[in-house]
């Protein structure tokens, strides 16, 4: 009996012992392991001066003094981003409205962006 129990032990001793062969990484070797930008190339978001409320008025107004009709327009997304190719591009909400019946037409998806000081920008289509 004392040879079962003893190679019992032996046994649950090694199964559990099995998966810890390898060495637990430290918490530096992990963070170093995960490929990510350089933080020069990493610029966080600023907290928004115009909520987004706000902006999707200063956005619905703006097209409705373009002539759209807000009723065929659904809002698909809507994100803080920067925009612009410039070097320091300002913060912005970006809008995007698709165009009711068109989701498989090019050129069916209608972007805004409403900068931080109200104002609208409507790129152009390419």
């Amino acid at each position: 009996m004392r040879i079962f129990l003893a190679s019992v032990a032996l046994l649950l001793t090694g199964i559990a012992s099995f998966g810890q062969e390898t060495k637990p990484k430290s918490e530096t070797q992990e963070r170093s392991t995960v490929t990510s930008l350089p933080s020069s190339k990493v610029r966080p978001l600023p907290v928004p001066e115009v909520s987004l409320q706000r902006a999707l008025k200063f956005a619905e107004a703006y097209l409705t003094n373009q002539g759209a009709r807000l009723s065929e327009l659904h809002l698909i997304a809507a994100e803080f981003t920067f925009a612009g190719a410039e070097k320091d591009p300002p913060p912005c909400w970006r809008f995007r409205w698709r165009r009711q019946g068109s989701e498989t037409l090019p050129g069916s998806d209608h972007d805004l962006y409403v900068f931080m000081d109200g104002r609208v920008w409507d790129p152009p289509v390419m």
